[in-house]
C-alpha cells in the first residue's frame, strides 16, 4: 500500500511537471503533433507524415541548408523526395499512437504519450526491484523499497525530460519503457521454472522495440547473451533447450531489425539510414556524426561535470563545460553522474553478493543490465552532442542496480549496531541528495517553467527564496551597483578584459573594457549567445586610480525574490533591466537590456572565472569594491497617473496581437495592445470589455530600437475628480492616438504591464518583446 502511494505521488509529480497548469488537450479529436501525423500517414497506407511538404523545398539546390530554405519546412523533420518523415523510430506510433487512434477514434498528444511511457517504465522498475528484494534480500527494511521507488522516479532525470514532453522526448521515453521491460523479462527468464523461453523471447521483443524507438540501444541488445551463456554453460551448448533459447533471443530481435531495415529502405533507399542526413534542423548541420574524438569530452560531461549551486531558486544551475572538440554540435543541460547523482554508486553494494557461487542467476542478470546500460552509454560517448534527456537512455538501468545494491548493503552481516546507523545515514543522505537534485534540475531545465508558466513559478520561487532572503538580512548582504576603484594597465592596447561578470557558463553577462589606445578605452557589454553593445570611447590615465560605477540587473536577485517586496513593480523592473557604467562620475555606457539571473550573491570582479569567454583577466588593479544600493536606477512613481513604458518590440514573427497594458479584471477590464503588421509597422489597439474599442492606423517603427510609450486613459487615474473618457498614446513623444474611450475604474494594483491579466481575446497572454521599465507620471 505504501509502495503504491509512493508510485502515485511520483506519477503525480510527472504529470505536474509536464502540465503545471491546464490538463486540457492531452487527448483530442485532432492533432498535428508529429507522431500523430505519422499515425495518420500509416492509416492512409503511406510511410511519410500526413502533411504536404512545402513545394518550394523541391526547387532548392540544398533544401537541408538552413540559410537556403529560411523558415520553410517542418522543423526537425526529415525531408526526402518531396515528403516529410521522422528520423525518430516508429515504435511509439506502433505501441501507442496508432492503437489509441484505432480503439478510441481520438489522438493522444505527445505529452500524454511521454507520460504513459514514463509511467510504464517507473512501474516496471519498481516491480522489478521489489521482485529482487523478495527473492534475494527479504530481510531488507521496507522503507528502503519506498525510498527506491522515489529514487527510480527522480534520480533518472526523467522529470527534466518531462519538462518539455514533445516529439524529441517521445522516442526516448518509449525506448526507456521497452528497455525496462527487457531487463524485467531477462530477470524472470532466469528466475522462473516455467516459460523461461517465452520470457527470453519477450526480452528480445522489448529490446528490439527499444531499438525501433532509439537506435542507440542497438548494441545494448547484447544483454541477451548473458542468460544464453548461463543456460549453455549449465545445460550444454547443443541440447534442444539451448537451441530454443537461442531462437527465442534471436528471432523477435531479427524480425524487428529486418522490419526496421525495410522501413528505412522504403523511405530513404538505404536500410541503415534513419533520416538524420536529411534533417531540417535549425542550424542546417547534417549529418550529425559519431567520432572517437568525442569520447573524452562526453565522458567528462556525463560522468564528472558538477552542476552549479545557487542561493536562488531553483538552486541548481548549469555545469561549467570545457571547450568542446572540433566538429561538436553542442550541449543542452547535461549533468555528471558522480557529483550530481551519487546514488548510482550504491550499485557497488552488489559486489559482495554477486561474487558468491550461489548468486549465479543474480550475477547473470546484473551483467545483462550492465551490458545494456554500458553499451548504450558507449554509443552516446561517440555522439557529437549531449543533453540531459539522452541520459535517460542509460541512467534508469544504473538506478535499478543502485536500488538493488542498497538492498544488498542493508542485509550484510556487518549492518548492525553503529555500522547500521552510519550506513543508514550515509545511504539515505546519498539517496536524498540525488532525489532532490533530480527534482530541482527539472525545475531549472531550460527555464521552461519560469518562462512558460509564470503563474506557477513565481509564487513557488518567492516562497522558496524566503529562507535565503532572511539570511541576507541577518548577514547584511547588499544588492545593487558596484563602486570600484581601479587602476588601468599601461600596455594593453587591443585587448579586452572583464571588469564585472555575473551568471554561470553560457548564461553569463560581462561588462568588459576594450583598450583602443594607450589612453583611450571603451566599456562594453556581452549577453552570452545574444551579443551586446559598446559604449563611447573615453580617455583614461593608465597607472592612476579611477572611480568606476557599474549597475547591472544581474547584481540583484532574480525577479521572484522577496528582495523586491515593497518596491513598485516598475522600479523593480528598472533595476533588473538597466545597465549603466560611469567613469569618474561620467556615464559612458547606458542601455536597457536583458540579463541572465544572478548565480551568486557576489559577481566575479576582474576575471571570468571558469567561464569559457574573456579568459584574459583584468591586467590592471582593482583597489577596492563596494555595493552602492542607493545608486540603483529609480523612478518617482505616484500611485495614479499616466504610464510611461520603455520597451523593444520583438522580432517580427507573423501577424499577431500582444498586450501592453491591462487594467481591471475579467469581465470588467480594459486592454491596450499592439498588433504587428509587418517587420516595420504596428497598430495600437484599445479594447473596453464587452463594448469594443478602436485601432490606430499602421505606424512605422524601427526594428530593435528602444521605444518610449506614454499611455493615458481613465482607469489609470483616481476616481475623483472624474477622469476624462479619452485614450491618449504618445510613442517617442509623438501623439499616435487621441480618441474617446470608455473604461472600468480599478485600483493601481490591478494595472499590469506586458500581461493580458484580464484574459481578453484581442491579444495573447504576454508581450514577447523586452520591457526595460515603466513608471507613473504625475497626472
Amino acid at each position: 500500500m505504501v509502495l503504491a502511494l509512493v508510485i502515485g505521488l511520483v506519477l503525480w509529480f510527472y504529470l505536474w511537471t509536464a502540465r503545471p497548469e491546464s490538463r486540457a488537450g492531452l487527448i483530442s479529436g485532432h492533432s498535428d503533433h508529429y507522431f500523430n501525423l505519422l499515425t495518420r500517414g500509416f492509416l492512409k497506407g503511406q510511410l511519410p507524415l500526413d502533411m504536404p511538404a512545402d513545394p518550394v523545398l523541391a526547387t532548392l539546390k540544398n533544401p537541408w541548408s538552413a540559410v537556403e530554405r529560411g523558415n520553410r519546412g517542418l522543423h526537425d523533420a526529415t525531408y526526402y523526395r518531396g515528403a516529410y518523415h521522422l528520423y525518430f523510430g516508429a515504435t511509439p506510433a506502433l505501441l501507442l499512437f496508432l492503437p489509441f487512434r484505432l480503439l478510441t477514434g481520438l489522438y493522444v498528444s505527445e505529452e500524454a504519450a511521454s507520460l504513459v511511457f514514463a509511467a510504464v517504465g517507473l512501474i516496471l522498475m519498481t516491480v522489478l526491484v521489489r521482485a529482487v528484494r523478495a527473492r534475494y534480500f527479504p530481510t531488507a527494511p521496507g522503507w528502503i523499497m519506498a525510498g527506491s521507488a522515489i529514487a527510480l522516479g527522480l534520480c533518472t532525470l526523467m522529470p527534466s525530460l518531462l519538462r518539455r514532453p514533445a516529439v524529441w522526448e517521445v522516442p526516448i521515453t518509449s525506448a526507456h519503457a521497452c528497455a525496462m521491460a527487457g531487463i524485467f523479462a531477462i530477470f524472470w527468464s532466469l528466475h522462473t521454472r516455467l516459460r523461461r523461453v517465452w520470457w527470453l523471447a519477450l526480452a528480445s521483443l522489448a529490446l528490439g522495440l527499444a531499438v525501433g524507438a532509439r537506435p542507440t540501444y542497438l548494441f545494448g541488445c547484447a544483454a541477451l547473451l548473458a542468460p544464453l551463456w548461463l543456460w549453455g554453460h549449465g545445460r550444454g551448448w547443443r541440447g534442444p533447450a539451448w537451441r530454443q533459447a537461442v531462437l527465442a533471443a534471436i528471432v523477435p530481435l531479427a524480425i524487428i531489425g529486418s522490419g526496421l531495415a525495410l522501413y528505412n529502405y522504403a523511405r530513404f533507399d538505404n536500410p541503415l539510414e534513419f533520416g538524420q542526413r536529411y534533417q531540417l534542423n535549425a542550424d542546417g548541420v547534417n549529418p550529425v556524426t559519431f567520432s572517437f574524438r568525442y569520447i573524452g569530452f562526453n565522458a567528462w560531461i556525463y560522468g564528472l561535470s558538477a552542476a552549479g549551486w545557487s542561493p536562488y531558486f531553483p538552486f541548481v544551475s548549469v555545469i561549467a563545460a570545457p571547450s568542446a572538440p572540433t566538429g561538436y554540435v553542442g550541449i543542452e543541460n547535461p549533468f555528471g553522474l558522480l557529483p550530481n547523482v551519487p546514488f548510482v554508486l550504491l550499485g557497488l553494494g552488489l559486489w559482495s553478493v554477486i561474487t558468491r557461487r550461489e548468486a549465479t542467476r543474480l550475477r547473470t542478470w546484473v551483467l545483462a543490465v550492465l551490458v545494456l546500460a554500458g553499451a548504450t552509454f558507449g554509443i552516446l560517448l561517440l555522439f557529437a552532442g549531449n543533453t540531459n534527456r539522452y541520459m535517460v537512455d542509460f541512467l534508469p538501468a544504473l538506478t535499478v542496480l543502485a536500488c538493488v545494491g542498497w538492498l544488498a548493503l542493508a542485509t550484510r552481516t556487518w549492518w548492525r549496531g553503529w555500522s547500521r546507523v552510519a550506513g543508514t545515514v550515509l545511504t539515505v543522505s546519498v539517496a536524498l541528495y540525488s532525489v532532490v537534485f533530480g527534482g530541482l534540475a527539472s525545475l531549472r531545465h531550460n527555464e521552461l517553467l519560469r518562462v512558460n508558466h509564470p503563474a506557477v513559478y513565481e509564487p513557488l520561487a518567492r516562497r522558496a527564496n524566503l529562507l535565503g532572503h532572511y539570511f541576507d538580512r541577518i548577514a547584511g548582504v547588499e544588492y545593487g551597483p558596484i563602486a570600484l576603484k581601479v587602476v588601468f594597465p599601461k600596455n594593453a592596447v587591443g585587448e579586452v578584459e572583464p571588469i564585472v561578470v555575473t551568471g554561470r557558463d553560457f548564461r553569463s553577462d560581462y561588462v568588459y573594457v576594450h583598450y583602443l589606445n594607450p589612453d583611450t578605452v571603451r566599456f562594453c557589454f556581452e549577453h552570452t549567445s545574444y551579443g551586446g553593445f559598446t559604449g563611447t570611447p573615453v580617455r583614461i590615465r593608465p597607472g592612476e586610480e579611477h572611480s568606476l560605477l557599474v549597475a547591472m540587473g544581474s547584481l540583484y536577485p532574480p525577479a521572484a525574490h522577496p528582495h523586491f517586496d515593497g518596491i513598485p513593480e516598475g522600479q523593480a523592473l528598472l533595476r533588473r533591466r538597466s545597465l549603466s557604467v560611469s567613469l569618474d562620475g561620467v556615464e559612458v555606457l547606458r542601455r536597457k537590456t536583458e540579463f541572465y539571473d544572478a548565480f551568486s550573491r557576489e559577481p566575479d570582479l576582474g576575471s571570468s572565472g571558469s567561464r569559457p569567454a574573456f579568459r584574459r583577466p583584468f591586467s590592471g588593479r582593482i583597489v577596492s569594491a563596494r555595493r552602492v544600493p542607493e545608486a540603483a536606477p529609480a523612478a518617482t512613481s505616484p500611485p495614479y497617473g499616466p504610464l510611461c513604458i520603455e520597451f523593444r518590440f520583438p522580432p517580427f514573427g507573423g501577424k499577431r496581437s500582444e498586450p501592453l497594458v491591462s487594467s481591471g479584471e475579467s469581465g470588467r477590464g480594459n486592454l491596450l495592445y499592439v498588433k504587428y503588421v509587418d517587420e516595420r509597422s504596428v497598430v495600437f489597439g484599445y479594447d473596453h470589455w464587452g463594448v469594443g474599442g478602436f485601432e490606430t492606423e499602421p505606424i512605422t517603427v524601427e526594428p530593435g530600437a528602444e521605444q518610449m510609450l506614454e499611455v493615458d486613459y481613465g482607469a489609470l487615474h483616481a476616481a475623483a475628480p472624474a477622469p476624462a473618457k479619452r485614450v491618449i498614446l504618445r510613442l517617442n513623444g509623438t501623439v499616435v492616438a487621441d480618441r474617446p474611450g470608455e473604461f472600468y475604474a480599478c485600483p493601481p494594483e490591478r494595472v499590469k504591464v506586458g500581461v493580458n491579466a484580464i484574459g481578453a481575446s484581442t491579444a495573447s497572454e504576454r508581450f514577447s518583446g523586452t520591457i526595460g521599465g515603466f513608471w507613473r507620471l504625475k497626472p
